[in-house]
């Protein structure tokens, strides 16, 4: 009985010992594509209150 435990207990540490590069692999694809995500948001806003800035009237103008 208590080989039947060691054997488990060996499974679950190789299931763990494996799944942690997957989980590492995975946290840093989900933390580039948050990233990418900001990024890309930034520069439509910039681009908008470019646009904003470019067809508004200045006080200068005459």
């Amino acid at each position: 009985m208590s080989g039947r435990f060691q054997e488990r207990a060996a499974e679950r540490q190789v299931r763990v010992t494996h799944g942690e590069p997957v989980r590492r692999d995975r946290l840093e694809a989900v933390t580039t594509l948050a990233c990418a995500a900001t990024d890309h948001r930034r520069a439509l806003w910039m681009r908008g209150d470019a646009v904003l800035h470019i067809g508004a009237p200045t006080e200068n103008r005459r």
